[in-house]
């Protein structure tokens, strides 16, 4: 057993009662050594790095009798733990038999750890680092002035080695040897025996520490987070990497409100986290709604569920969580050579997922269509020199001008139209691709210009098989981030990797299906071409019907519908439809993907269905919303063990995953009691919840409702996997449109696009139901960044994400800052400084992170200012506090007893020369200068100009400029002072206000 974080703390009074739930009274009621075990408690596993674990775990807690017998209850409660709660009581032995209780708890494999601890816990030896109790009879003499008794409470974060290795935990120690120990003949306590951990914990290979890094941050309230915000960027200096800082923050225990931002450096990201902080201070000062602002990537004005700042990278708290469930889409098309470069070699997880699904696709006959060397870049792609534009347009770009009518004249006759030779071209497969116009441009590859042509049928194999790869280790890295569907659905080609994501077809079997689907696609022979109405299912059924030998309809994705065949078909099909002033684009030659040519598929469709007839499927984890059954819904089993229909909805109950290679150790949300399934949760008021909707005829060509010359099975028959499913699926038209629907009717709020880029994004959002809750999981440009931002849009929506993602947990994180009450407001944030009657003696200052090895510098003697700004850097920690003025005298009374942390140094701040003078005295005693107060008087512009100009090449965290006191005037000109420095933090305070920028 491990000992993986500790909390050590003296006993006191102060206590915040409100972080764990307790009113005034039940606070009165608790011990002071009770207090602050609790708070002990947390910030033990603050410092485990298993924070973000514990809510709703079957975590432990085991303390020795404190004077009070629930003490373990109450942090139960506060922290949402589901497994024992424990006080035991052995007298002056009691934290050590509650540690060992804990160590005993451990035993049971459904207990992820145990916080464990008491008074007066003896470890021996003393884990280096930490100020823990002091042997018997030591350090007790001033007895508590409280009342409470001597000694200091120490709290303990136990877990299993093998466990802490898993999720990359740092180890103090481990229990060694008999581990407990009483009272030994040469008088030492009762105490635990600790080993050196002997192993190491596991190192992160490749190019895991590359930018960039999401950083979580969470609090009670959007105050807590601004203040938390201002502290870390601070902070950050003291860390050897950004990744490590992030590391440690991001596992502490997650509180409502959340905000993030993302950054590529430790410069960088303290400029975020002023910008955050900032930012929730401009929305807190007013009572107005948050204007809807424009959604990043899109250039649209939405009203989207979170708010960025200074970019795209800085996420603010959402005033609203989403309360339904998480849906994985999966396009059928996308792909590009550069796809998955960024993920393998930033994540292993992701690298050994590509790696068992191509070794699959191998064992079935497939080719090897990704290597460690070479990516997916040689397989099927022939990089050709193009004028193309290679980067996509936005999804809520216009489409292109149509195909123009004919030139061989306007007698309108269709036996001339079909004569006429149609327009050369590649474009998207449409039975794969999107199927709204606007992303139909959106799935061309983009290699630094350079636009991948598919090189004969091989190529469609290889892109197809390639992609199913790709989504399979992409569902695997969210797995692994703790990212968990509620359902999934998949687009044309795109289903077969849904299928297996969901668990209705094992891996092997998705790899057959892969393989099989693009080999007859590729026999059927390209030559087809695509075309994009924006009509009806009746207006599209009046024009294919009379050419429904050459043309078929690919795909229905909501106000657009995709069809395909022979081109000088298509041609004419568009041509028609331009006179009954349909919209009709032909998709242009340059896209990248030779479109098949439907109706030819259609005709070998049997192929499949007998090659996959052995196929055998299974019940999913999650339920599969079909695209080719017109939004019919697999579901599990449900909790009897019988499978469920299709109008039947059905909690999720299957075991955890194992086939994915996610993190073993991670909470998986599918079986935790807290979660809450979109379909049945008691707070919908949709009439038709629990119910697969009605499904209307399209009335289209080959749809077995509308009494085309193709029929297939009902959609409300059962779904099986099995080779007539995925014969439909090849020759049928996809229809997403349906399959949402029936997303929408059972709850969805939240739809993440799995491909290597956009391509149905905008077509989900056009359902004003998930209008705001769809993401492209990636972007074509930017990997690594594109999912950091994905991961923080779901962590401010209210997922539970796994933290452990994002490294190895090796250091603390900053201290926590309990909020403290001042007079009779219990909910206020502690100020430095404040007098005991909870208003300040002179100005408001901010909330900064002082550093104890620092120095710092107050400017302009000690008046009342001055004071103020001493008191307040001595009260927030400060160590080494240097005041310059003209005239030293004797220090004022409220700073009496502290004469060893002020020098005193004549300077007149006006004199540029005696200023710089007295700097340089001060770097010369090797003391780095780390914050500066400007707090004179009739001078004040001009010294406050000197002191910037002369602490710029100076590591200061903050500068802060008092302007006049009451009555003295003329504060605008410090205040432009301080707007200007926007390359450093310039903190402008008033006299009676506080901080002003």
């Amino acid at each position: 057993m491990s000992i993986v974080g500790v909390g050590c703390r003296a006993t006191g009074t102060d206590f915040d009662h409100a972080w764990f739930g307790l009113d005034r009274l039940a606070a009165v009621g608790l011990t002071p050594r009770q207090r602050t075990t609790l708070e002990a408690a947390v910030e033990a596993l603050d410092d485990s790095g298993l924070g973000c674990l514990a809510t709703g775990s079957q975590a432990a807690v085991v303390f020795g009798a404190i004077g009070g017998t629930n003490t373990a209850h109450h942090l139960s409660r506060a922290l949402d733990l589901r497994g024992p709660s424990l006080t035991v009581d052995s007298q002056r032995a009691s934290p050590l038999v509650a540690v060992d209780m804990g160590v005993r708890l451990l035993a049971d494999e459904s207990v992820p750890f145990v916080l464990a601890g008491g008074v007066d816990l003896t470890l021996l030896p003393d884990i280096s680092d930490l100020r823990l109790p002091l042997p018997r009879g030591a350090g007790h003499e001033g007895g508590d002035r409280a009342g409470g008794g001597a000694g200091v409470c120490t709290v303990l974060v136990l877990q299993r080695t093998g466990d802490a290795l898993r999720t990359r935990t740092r180890r103090y120690a481990e229990i060694g040897g008999p581990g407990i120990g009483f009272r030994e003949a040469r008088g030492v306590d009762a105490h635990i025996a600790l080993d050196d951990p002997r192993r190491g914990g596991s190192s992160d290979s490749g190019r895991g520490e590359e930018p960039p890094v999401l950083i979580p941050v969470s609090g009670s309230d959007a105050v807590t987070i601004h203040h938390l915000a201002l502290r870390w960027a601070v902070a950050l200096g003291s860390y050897r990497s950004l990744r490590e800082f992030a590391a440690a923050t991001a596992r502490l225990v997650p509180e409502p409100a959340r905000a993030a931002v993302i950054a590529r450096d430790g410069i960088e990201a303290a400029a975020q986290l002023r910008a955050l902080a900032r930012r929730i201070e401009a929305s807190t000062a007013t009572d107005r709604a948050r204007a809807p602002l424009a959604t990043p990537g899109t250039g649209s004005v939405t009203a989207a569920p979170f708010v960025t700042v200074s970019g795209p990278d800085v996420f603010t708290p959402v005033r609203e969580r989403a309360d339904g469930g998480v849906l994985l889409l999966f396009p059928g098309t996308g792909d590009h050579p550069r796809m998955g470069r960024a993920l393998a070699a930033r994540y292993p997880v992701f690298a050994a997922a590509l790696t068992r699904a191509v070794d699959a696709v191998v064992a079935v006959g497939g080719p090897r269509v990704w290597t460690p060397r070479y990516g997916f870049g040689r397989n099927g792609h022939v990089p050709v020199t193009t004028s193309a534009n290679p980067h996509p347009a936005s999804d809520h770009s216009p489409p292109s001008t149509a195909t123009a009518a004919s030139s061989h004249g306007a007698d309108g006759a269709d036996a001339a139209e079909l004569d006429e030779t149609p327009c050369a071209g590649d474009l998207p497969d449409s039975r794969t691709g999107s199927g709204i116009h606007g992303d139909l441009r959106n799935s061309g590859r983009h290699d630094g210009g350079v636009t991948g042509i598919p090189d004969g049928r091989d190529g469609i194999v290889s892109r197809q098989i390639s992609l199913f790869v790709f989504q399979y280790a992409l569902t695997a890295l969210l797995e692994s981030w703790g990212i968990h569907a509620d359902g999934v659905a998949g687009h044309g080609a795109g289903e077969v990797a849904a299928a297996v994501g969901c668990g209705a077809l094992s891996l092997e079997d998705g790899a057959r299906v892969a393989v099989a689907r693009a080999r007859l696609v590729a026999r059927a022979g390209g030559g087809g071409a695509a075309a994009v109405l924006e009509a009806t299912p009746a207006e599209v059924n009046q024009l294919v019907t009379p050419m429904s030998a050459e043309v078929a309809v690919a795909a229905v994705d909501g106000l657009a519908i995709t069809v395909s065949g022979e081109p000088r078909y298509v041609d004419a099909l568009v041509r028609r439809a331009h006179r009954r002033a349909i919209f009709a684009q032909r998709v242009p030659a340059g896209s990248d993907h030779e479109p098949p040519h439907l109706p030819m598929v259609r005709g070998r469709a049997h192929e499949l269905r007998g090659e996959l007839a052995d196929l055998t499927p299974r019940q999913p984890w999650w339920p599969l919303y079909s695209a080719t059954r017109r939004g019919a819904v697999l579901r599990p089993e449900s909790p009897d063990g019988s499978a469920h229909d299709n109008d039947t909805p059905a909690l999720r109950t299957s075991p955890t995953r194992t086939d994915l290679g996610t993190n073993p150790t991670s909470k998986d949300p599918r079986t935790s009691p807290t979660r809450t399934d979109p379909r049945t949760s008691p707070t919908r008021t949709d009439p038709n919840a629990g119910q697969t909707p009605a499904i209307p005829s399209t009335g289209l060509p080959g749809d077995p409702m509308g009494g085309g010359p193709s029929a297939a099975p009902d959609p409300a028959s059962a779904l099986r996997m099995d080779g007539e499913y995925w014969a439909e699926n090849v020759s049928h038209a996809v229809e997403l449109a349906a399959a949402l629907d029936s997303v929408v009717a059972d709850g969805f709020s939240t739809v993440l696009e799995v491909g290597p880029t956009s391509v149905l994004t905008s077509a989900v959002r056009e359902r004003i139901a998930l209008r705001d809750g769809v993401w492209p999981v990636l972007a074509a440009d930017d990997e690594a960044g594109s999912l950091l931002r994905t991961i923080a849009r779901l962590y401010l929506e209210g997922r539970t994400v796994d933290w452990t993602a994002l490294g190895p947990h090796t250091t603390a994180p900053p201290q926590r800052q309990w909020r403290r009450p001042d007079s009779g407001d219990s909910g206020s944030w502690p100020r430095p400084g404040f007098a005991a009657d909870g208003h300040p003696p002179g100005p408001v200052f901010p909330e900064v992170e002082i550093r104890p090895e620092g120095t710092y510098v107050v400017a302009g003697g000690l008046g009342p200012q001055g004071e103020a700004a001493v008191r307040w850097l001595l009260a927030a920690g400060a160590r080494d506090v240097v005041v310059l003025t003209r005239t030293p005298r004797p220090l004022p009374a409220r700073l009496t007893g502290m004469e060893d942390r002020i020098v005193m140094m004549r300077c007149d701040c006006a004199d540029r020369a005696d200023l710089a003078t007295a700097l340089q005295d001060i770097r010369e005693c090797g003391s780095a200068v780390r914050g500066v107060v400007h707090a004179s008087g009739a001078t004040r512009l001009v010294a406050a100009t000197n002191l910037l100009e002369l602490t710029a090449a100076d590591p200061t965290d903050f500068t802060v400029l008092l302007t006049s006191a009451p009555g003295a005037g003329g504060p605008e000109a410090v205040r432009e002072l301080a707007d200007a420095q926007a390359d450093r933090r310039v903190i402008c305070v008033e006299w009676e206000v506080g901080p002003a920028a």
